[in-house]
């Protein structure tokens, strides 16, 4: 018997089925997801759970990118407000769970073949973030397409919601500007306007110093009653995030804004609180003041008031108050402050210090025949302690920086940081302008300047029997307590020199006994000059003196005694007898001698 065996082989045919991960149903605009916004508020009151898995590229691309938007997904809603807030919160990538960027585009109509977005942004928000858009029209549908920045398998899960924002205020635009009065000159904002730019939008033409920063800009007008105008605001702080704002303005005369020139503008007053004082005002003139906050995409709660304010005359160079320009010592000074500065049209801090402030007030000075003049700035208050000080030479229309300085006055505080600027080689006739600013914000007040020509010494007084001086009052009525007061006879002779070092000596009064016998005077064998001053203040209270004698005085009393090699050997004894021809009275004190007193 045969046996027929049979062996069938059967191959099985493995096939791996290759995966198709199904898009998401918001994979296209046609199928855009609807949703509703949610009321304003500094975070979602109810989130929207996205994410960008298996999602493939929609065409049109978006204006902002061609690539990276391989991954978009789609949502809709209707706008119930003129303005809207889209808030991005836990954006993560997929693939390594750390935190990952969201590009998104806002349309009004983009299933329309070519449509255009209205906004579009590749790198919109990391891990969290906001954004603020205005101009929407209420009933009009919207679409938001979301993106993970970066392209490839690159995916990202997010939560969003989109916020109405409320209504513009009123006075959103410079036609409905709220009229504010302004409190009268030395005003402390004891009525606030308690306000913020919630809901605000852009009014065009953009400020000359906004950098589109007026994109939540509110309007006020005012009618000057003075020449200048405080803007003082407190308790600025964000709105849509948190801590401080920092204030913006730009303020035009007469009419709404035609263009993007401005009377003032400056978009940071600084943060959270802080004050802005405009000069050039016309009295009787309507002026509209724009307020925003610095920087775009934000919103901030704010209160201000308008404070009127008188502006110094010579708060800018047209102004510049002339110095009087005295021989040999700073005789005629000038009382100033800068309470009531602005800074100056095309000015901003001083060349030789970054550190001042460019509030400034202006002086002038002509150039006496000697070519040489010194200016320099004195305390008169402990409180003003530090100014700085540029020279220009040309006029006020075309300036040229000449000097500089920041702390050159040799006298001890509060003096000592004060500037003094010493021109020498200058065209005699010539006039110099002075720009004096604070160093620091507490450096506004008052101060003395003055200006002399170092090389024109006037005589030393001849003096007679006990002749009396000029009488002359140190005290802060005359703000000439912390600079040195020269004493002349009544020929403009000088006798001495007083500092009273921050005291009230009152009226001073001084007489000058000079020897002319010939005969060198001396007290127990001890020669002493052939001069006695006698100062007396109406103050017993301390003070520096600088007393002034002729060289043939001091070589009299080296003939005589041939050890005084120089004055700085020179002793000065105090005693209690007013003017007298030779030493006498008691209490014989020595006074000590300082170098260059």
């Amino acid at each position: 018997m045969r046996l027929s065996l049979t062996i069938v082989i059967v191959f099985a045919l493995l096939v791996s089925p290759t995966a198709h991960a199904q898009a998401p149903s918001n994979d296209e605009c046609t199928g855009a997801t609807v949703i509703s916004t949610v009321p304003f508020g500094t975070s979602c009151s109810s989130l929207v759970n996205a994410n960008t898995l298996n999602a493939t590229q929609s065409s049109p691309n978006p204006s902002c990118t061609s690539s990276e938007n391989n991954d978009d997904i789609w949502y809709k809603f209707t706008a119930s407000s003129a303005s809207i807030i889209i808030r991005f919160a836990n954006v993560t990538n997929n693939a390594t769970g750390s935190r990952a960027t969201m590009g998104y585009a806002l349309y009004d109509a983009p299933c329309v073949s070519g449509a255009a977005n209205i906004y579009c942004n590749n790198i919109g928000s990391a891990g969290a973030g906001y954004k603020v858009f205005d101009g929407l029209s209420i009933g009009r549908e919207y679409y938001f397409r979301f993106w993970s920045t970066l392209t490839g398998t690159n995916t990202a899960s997010f939560d969003f919601c989109v916020q109405d924002v409320q209504a513009a205020p009123v006075n959103d635009e410079c036609i409905n500007a709220a009229s504010v009065v302004p409190q009268v000159a030395g005003g402390n904002c004891t009525s606030l306007i308690v306000t913020t730019t919630v809901g605000a939008t852009r009014s065009l033409p953009n400020p000359s110093c906004s950098n589109d920063f007026n994109d939540d800009d509110i309007w006020y007008s005012f009618v000057a009653a003075t020449n200048g105008i405080r803007i003082n605001f407190s308790n600025a702080r964000q709105v849509l995030g948190s801590g401080n704002a920092n204030v913006g303005y730009a303020l035009y005369e007469n009419n709404c804004p035609v263009s993007e020139a401005t009377f003032s503008c400056n978009n940071n007053i600084g943060g959270g609180s802080g004050s802005e004082l405009i000069g050039g005002l016309t009295p009787g003139n309507t002026y509209y003041l724009s307020l925003f906050s610095f920087g775009t995409n934000n919103y901030m709660t704010f209160d201000f008031c308008l404070i009127n304010e008188i502006i110094i005359e010579n708060d800018e160079c047209s102004g510049a108050i002339n110095l009087p320009v005295t021989n040999g010592f700073c005789s005629s000074p000038v009382n100033s402050s800068l309470a009531s500065a602005t800074t100056s049209a095309g000015f901003g801090s001083p060349s030789c210090t970054a550190l001042s402030s460019s509030e400034d007030v202006w002086f002038k000075a002509v150039v006496p025949s000697s070519g040489n003049i010194i200016v320099q700035t004195s305390a008169v208050n402990t409180n003003i302690n530090e100014l700085v000080m540029e020279a220009y030479s040309g006029n006020c229309g075309a300036l040229v920086l000449i000097a500089c300085d920041d702390n050159g006055n040799p006298d001890p505080a509060p003096s000592v940081l004060h500037p003094r600027i010493t021109l020498t080689g200058r065209t005699p006739g010539e006039v110099i302008y002075f720009r004096v600013m604070g160093k620091g914000n507490i450096n506004d007040g008052p101060f003395a300047i003055c200006a002399w020509n170092p090389s024109e010494l006037p005589a030393v007084s001849p003096g007679g029997n006990c002749v009396t001086a000029n009488a002359v009052t140190i005290n802060a009525a005359n703000n000439n307590q912390y600079m040195w007061v020269p004493v002349f006879d009544n020929a403009g002779n000088i006798v001495a020199e007083i500092y009273a070092d921050g005291n009230d000596l009152g009226t001073v009064g001084t007489s000058l006994f000079t020897n002319t016998s010939g005969t060198v005077r001396d007290i127990n064998g001890k020669y002493y000059l052939d001069r006695n001053v006698a100062i007396v203040p109406a103050n017993n209270v301390s003070a520096k003196v600088r007393l002034y004698f002729t060289s043939n005085e001091f070589f009299a009393l080296q003939a005589v005694d041939p050890s005084i090699i120089s004055t700085s050997i020179l002793g000065i004894t105090k005693t209690d007898a007013n003017c007298q021809p030779d030493f006498s009275g008691g209490g014989n004190t020595p006074i000590a001698v300082a170098a260059g007193v």
